[in-house]
């Protein structure tokens, strides 16, 4: 069990993230709150952080809808809009205060993504005999090649981005090139479907990572031995997938066992695909029967000890909560619950429950939603 990949997180200007600190964060993290106290938004914090701006990420956060036309149709790019990209920011940039944004560690100044919205253009730099992008706040007077440019620093690095480009498969990410970059696997809201988890599967197909799928399902339901996919490989059509169980001599559709566990499959994919770094999951307890919630708890705190994974999920579901809190007794210090809320003037706060306060929870059936 290795080092958390992020042990604290501080997000500024980010959204409805005024100045947001969270001191402690867990192995597996269970974030709740009322709607529109951040939750979303907190998820995509991580990303942008795990990603260090990766362009599908910002797009997506800024501009969902268009994130997805674009997607349909294939389009290659869109060029960086400041009313659109200033859905990113605090404010949405009109508050006063310079658009920007930063993702890291409290006091952690060893890495943490900046992102600045302003104005920018190609110059020639004398000093290094090659072009150079120029980048101010405020537009450049007298030219008329000026465009918006978000500036994003990293590692000590920093690059420049004129357009979000598509990277035309539906699950993959862009991350700025010059940048490190965490292993991150986000499953949406309505979870992944059967092409998307195809996709993952033909390429970790006869690997170590199959095996440990497996391995994983089996902790669900033990007599399973052996996934395929079978049918199309067309995107508008979907694959079937079957599964062997023990016992019979024939493999089953894998939806002939309930949609929750197609759903835990994603939920195993997805684990193993974020291997060292960061597992994302938005309304966590969506597609899934009450009575699974802990089974897929003890499946995922297990997990995330043995490869290392850092998971942060939201739920509206107190089943779901009362669950998780359950599961983390058996798991020390992993597993921490934060209930996201407005302060009285407005910013958005946190209150925290380590593995300690969830028993207590638990003993005394507090409400942890």
């Amino acid at each position: 069990m290795g080092e958390l990949v992020l042990p604290s997180i501080h997000i500024r200007g980010y959204k409805a993230f005024r100045d947001f600190r969270l001191e402690k964060l867990g192995r597996v993290n269970l974030i709740t709150g009322r709607n529109g106290t951040g939750k979303t938004a907190f998820l995509e914090a991580v990303e942008i952080y795990a990603t260090a701006g990766g362009d599908s990420v910002l797009w997506s956060a800024a501009d969902p809808v268009g994130f997805k036309e674009t997607f349909s149709s294939r389009a290659a790019n869109s060029a960086v809009d400041p009313k659109v990209v200033s859905n990113l920011f605090y404010g949405r940039g009109t508050n006063g205060s310079p658009p920007e944004l930063s993702v890291g560690g409290v006091g952690d100044e060893s890495r943490r993504v900046d992102i600045h919205l302003g104005w920018g253009f190609s110059a020639w730099d004398e000093d290094l005999n090659s072009p150079a992008v120029m980048w101010s706040r405020t537009p450049t007077a007298n030219r008329r090649d000026v465009r918006p440019m978000l500036k994003i620093d990293s590692d000590g690095e920093t690059d420049y981005l004129q357009h979000f480009m598509s990277a035309l498969e539906k699950d993959a990410v862009m991350p700025a090139s010059l940048f490190e970059v965490i292993s991150c696997a986000r499953i949406p809201l309505n979870g992944l479907n059967l092409n998307s988890i195809r996709d993952y599967w033909d390429k970790i197909l006869l690997t170590e990572e199959e095996e440990l799928i497996h391995e994983t399902l089996r902790k669900i339901n033990p007599s399973i031995r052996r996934l395929a996919f079978i049918g199309p490989e067309v995107q508008i059509d979907s694959p079937r997938a079957i599964i062997k169980l023990e016992n019979l001599p024939e493999p089953v559709p894998l939806s002939s066992l309930g949609e929750g566990l197609t759903r835990l499959l994603g939920v195993a994919c997805s684990l193993v695909k974020s291997r060292e770094g960061f597992l994302l999951v938005d309304e966590i307890e969506t597609g899934l029967h009450y009575s699974m919630y802990r089974e897929m708890w003890r499946l995922i705190f297990e997990t995330a000890r043995r490869l290392n994974i850092q998971v942060f999920a939201t739920t509206h579901s107190g089943d779901c909560a009362e669950d998780f809190a359950a599961i983390a007794r058996d798991f020390d210090d992993d597993g921490m619950l934060f209930r996201l809320f407005r302060s009285d003037d407005g910013d958005i706060k946190a209150r925290s429950h380590n593995s300690e306060d969830l028993k207590a929870i638990l003993e005394f059936e507090v409400e942890v939603r």
